[in-house]
């Protein structure tokens, strides 16, 4: 198995594995061909700073990382031929110059992303600690959905997310799953130590509101919905919803707030009026409109304001609670649904939505999420997640989730969480298989072995039916030896249980015979086919009687092919016997056993039964129609035997 997973399927499109350190809204990136300044003092503002000697490789990284939101430092004296790129990349949010020069020269100025020129990196970093935090509460995805819409998947997707997040998850430790994964980023921090030691629920506001660990993983998770980072980070917002509920304001309240937004969201409001609007992220608010003179800068980013009117128990007061340098007063809860009711514009050129919160029982929020919700229910959140990422479209997602949660070894001791990730892959392989990518099915179905393997013997019962599927994906690519090795893997794993299946037996039992077949090799085959059919005649039911049928079928065409016409006989009878039995009966599998029939009479000389079966396979192709493809030649095979009859009549007349 080991060998299987060692690398993954050609055509399989993956997610890298995150670096360690990258988990913030912001990562410097520090551009320098000639040689490298002291830049621990950034990692105290900035967690991942990434260096690029060769400025060649720039596009190429600037390109691959969309995601990403980088503050670039680099000397003044390479501005000129990189600058131009820089600028071209959205993923660029803020440019510093260290320069001993006292004023920029003139072209800068076009440069909207210049911040300005730093004498060294301690003025880049008392100028970062002013800003970064401000910067990233202003940044906040959002979906719109215009009124008249009942399907929209990123509104959904986006909504469901939230709603499993939230979903408490009473067999994991979370709060200790979500510390080891910051630990993982943070090495040696205080911080996390002082977390561990005195949190508790009622200190979530403080600790959102202020500029620690927490806030800059969470920022950077509800801008990019990031699943590791949301799933790592769930009991923090957890904790979070759970505390603005418990303190949540009671009456109706206007609330305002301020976002950097592109211009294609400015026109979506614009075009959505009565629409529905929801936020990634818990959305902080003040009593007062903003006063724009904080917010203006020298980028040409633009701003939305938004009027927010609050139903009861959708927020939170936390004037009393936040953190000391927070400017907050509403926080507003993760969960809830805005409609957009009017846009306006000032002379300014400052647009301003205004919003009211809608209840999750409004008919239009239940049109947009009912039908997904109920088909992503499952007992774990693993699984909610899986069904909802793989009916969006997002395979990729939980491809990455499933194995990161494998790797970190959070579910080790754990076997209904691992039973679930075993179930979340065998998920991720139906996807595969349907789309007939055969080795990135078995790919997935190996992760589910590997998954149950570390609570169960390699030959448990539950086991079988893995094996199996892997066997018949194998056998779908033509790999016949690993198809027949996984097939008596999962045999085995019945034959050596106290209370074996059946069903599940002659099901494997068929399996390997029909590889068998494929080999030529029908002797083999027939052994394990005989299993089969002796298995079914016992517990013959409705529902396997077409699966005898098959197994009679493939059982006489071996006996055909090894020249042995009188047993093929026998079974192209049972088989007719079988299919007389069933409630409707097809015309089109009779008329393909008369003809059999009539083939095997003809071999050993009867020709009267071999008519007789002839002109019944010619009688039923014409019920289906008078023109069937088939036709033509199951008449041609009537006149032979009846030639042949009439010349055996003739001679021993």
């Amino acid at each position: 198995m080991q060998q299987a997973l060692s690398k993954p399927p050609k055509l399989c499109q993956t997610i890298p594995p995150r670096p360690i350190n990258n988990v913030e809204d912001f990562t410097i990136l520090y551009i320098d061909q000639n040689k490298e300044r002291d830049l621990s003092l950034l990692r105290h503002t900035v967690n991942f700073i990434r260096i690029i000697n060769d400025p060649n490789t720039l596009a190429t990284l600037l390109t691959a990382c969309e995601d990403e939101k980088y503050i670039v430092v680099m000397s003044l004296n390479q501005a000129e031929s990189i600058l131009l790129e820089l600028q071209q990349h959205k993923c660029i949010h803020s440019i510093y110059f260290i320069s001993q020069e006292t004023h920029p020269p003139v072209w800068i100025n076009d440069y909207g992303k210049v911040i300005g020129l730093y004498q060294n990196v301690e003025s880049i970093h008392g100028h970062l600690i002013k800003t970064l935090s401000h910067l990233s509460s202003r940044v906040i995805s959002m979906e719109i959905t215009s009124k008249d819409t009942i399907l929209n998947l990123p509104f959904t997707y986006r909504q469901l997310l939230k709603e499993i997040i939230l979903c408490e998850d009473d067999k994991s430790d979370l709060r200790k799953d979500m510390l080891a994964f910051c630990r993982i980023h943070y090495v040696d921090s205080h911080e996390i130590d002082e977390f561990e030691k005195s949190f508790a629920d009622a200190h979530s506001i403080q600790w959102y509101t202020q500029n620690s660990f927490l806030t800059k993983i969470l920022s950077r998770a509800f801008r990019t919905q990031e699943v590791d980072l949301l799933f790592k980070m769930r009991y923090f917002i957890q904790c979070l919803h759970k505390q603005i509920q418990s303190i949540s304001i009671k009456e109706s309240t206007v609330t305002y707030a301020i976002l950097d937004v592109e211009q294609e969201t400015i026109e979506k409001f614009q075009e959505n009026i009565n629409g529905l609007v929801l936020f990634g992220s818990f959305l902080p608010t003040t009593f007062e409109p903003p006063t724009f003179n904080e917010y203006q800068n020298k980028d040409t980013q633009q701003y939305l304001v938004f009027s927010i009117r609050l139903g009861p128990n959708c927020a939170a007061n936390i004037e009393q609670l936040r953190s000391s340098n927070c400017k907050v007063d509403i926080l507003i809860d993760i969960d809830t649904i805005f409609r957009v009711v009017s846009m306006d514009e000032n002379e300014n050129g400052i647009h301003t939505v205004y919003l009211e919160s809608v209840s999750h029982n409004d008919s239009h929020f239940q049109q947009l999420t009912e039908s997904l919700r109920k088909a992503m229910n499952a007992p774990v959140v693993i699984l909610k997640l899986t069904k909802l990422f793989l009916a969006t479209d997002h395979y990729k997602e939980v491809d990455y989730l499933t194995e990161l949660i494998y790797q970190d070894k959070s579910f080790e001791n754990d076997s209904t969480l691992l039973t679930s990730l075993a179930a979340a892959h065998h998920l991720l392989g139906n996807v595969d298989e349907t789309n007939t990518n055969y080795e990135a099915a078995r790919y997935q179905f190996f992760k589910s072995l590997r998954a149950f393997q570390l609570f169960l013997p390699y030959n448990h019962q539950v086991l079988s039916s893995t094996y199996n599927t892997i066997g018949s994906m194998f056998y779908q690519d033509d790999h016949h030896q690993c198809a027949i090795h996984f097939h008596e893997m999962a045999l085995e794993c019945q034959l050596k249980a106290s209370d074996p299946d059946p069903d599940a037996v002659a099901i494997y039992s068929t399996n390997i015979g029909a590889v068998y077949i494929d080999q030529k090799n029908y002797i083999e085959a027939m052994k394990h086919l005989k299993r089969a059919e002796m298995i079914l005649e016992k517990v013959l039911t409705k529902d396997n009687a077409k699966h005898l049928i098959s197994i009679c079928q493939r059982i006489s065409n071996c006996f055909w092919r090894t020249k042995e016409p009188k047993e093929a006989l026998k079974y192209y009878k049972k088989t007719l016997d079988l299919q007389l039995k069933l409630p409707n009966v097809l015309p089109h599998p009779l008329s393909i056993t008369y003809y059999n029939l009539s083939t095997a009479y003809e071999s050993i000389g009867d020709y009267d039964q071999a008519v007789i079966c002839a002109e019944k396979s010619v009688e039923q192709l014409r019920k289906i129609s008078e023109t069937h493809p088939e036709l033509k030649e199951n008449q041609a095979r009537l006149e032979i035997v009846r030639q042949k009859q009439w010349l055996k009549q003739a001679l021993f007349s």
